[in-house]
């Protein structure tokens, strides 16, 4: 009987290692060095740490707009219910517009005001770069982005109300869906802008010289030229032509004309108006 006991006790004892040693392997490294759960730990405390310090470090600088600083600004006029007042921001020393634009928005710090092409000084002038909002009485009716004196991304226009009347996108001063052509492989002299808004051609059309001088200007509405279209000389920009489109785009009857004509010392060679007259005048 004892014989039996021991046999069984010796056998039980022989098959404790196997079985206990396929427990305890995941856990041997750590009993042998506990400091690897520590370590573990703080990995994972670190890793949470530089997240966190991350999204901190995301936020963008204040008053920096496409990579560039600017200062804040405001003016106002009038006063009571005309009281026109706008906020911006412009760059804190002067800068070169991009040539062909020509709607470029200038904070002038002498006269404490906003304006839009004119004569420049370049002791006084600071190109409007960032977001712009203008209000009347107190509401806002305008609003909008610039990038380097010229209008870029949406621009919405309100009434009184606060009701959208206007919304219209640009890139760096054309409109957005504008067909430009370039003189040359790397798009920096252009050679004509073809406003298109909402796959119609519509807004002010541009050709230039290839030095970078104004050749034509004129408007579409509509798909149609309209009004008054001036073709320049390319030097002192003298004018070179006048011709009159219909003024409603829908109009079919009125055909274009040339109203008056320059030669390229400034003298006046054609006026339709005149020879209208001298014509009415021989009838008699």
């Amino acid at each position: 009987m004892h014989l039996r006991f021991l046999l069984i006790g010796l056998l039980l004892t022989l098959a404790a290692p196997a079985g206990f040693a396929q427990v305890t392997e995941d856990s041997l490294r750590r009993q042998e060095d506990p400091s690897l759960d520590l370590l573990s730990d703080l990995d994972q405390e670190k890793k949470k740490t530089t997240k966190e310090k991350e999204k901190k470090e995301i936020k963008p600088p204040k008053n920096v707009y496409f990579g560039i600083k600017s200062r804040r600004g405001f003016t106002k006029a009038g006063a009571g219910d005309k009281q026109t007042m706008q906020l911006f921001f412009y760059l804190p020393e002067y800068k070169e517009p991009n040539p062909y634009v020509q709607h470029v928005a200038w904070y002038n710090s002498r006269k404490k005001e906003v304006q839009v092409g004119g004569q420049i000084d370049k002791g006084t002038h600071r190109l409007l770069h960032g977001p712009y909002q203008r209000f009347v009485s107190g509401k806002l009716v305008e609003e909008g982005f610039y990038n380097m004196g010229v209008r870029h991304g949406r621009w919405e226009v309100y009434d009184a109300n606060y009701m959208l009347l206007d919304k219209t996108r640009y890139y760096k001063g054309w409109p957005a869906e504008a067909e430009i052509t370039y003189y040359d492989t790397d798009r920096k002299k252009i050679k004509e802008v073809v406003p298109v808004q909402y796959g119609v051609k519509h807004g002010e059309y541009y050709q230039f010289y290839e030095g970078g001088q104004l050749a034509v200007k004129g408007q579409y509405d509509s798909g149609q030229p309209v009004g008054k279209w001036m073709e320049y000389y390319q030097f002192r920009r003298r004018y070179k032509k006048e011709t009159q489109y219909p003024k409603d785009p829908y109009d079919k009857t009125t055909q274009p004309h040339t109203l008056r004509e320059w030669d390229d010392k400034g003298t006046l060679t054609f006026d339709k108006e005149k020879e209208d007259k001298k014509a009415a005048l021989s009838r008699f």
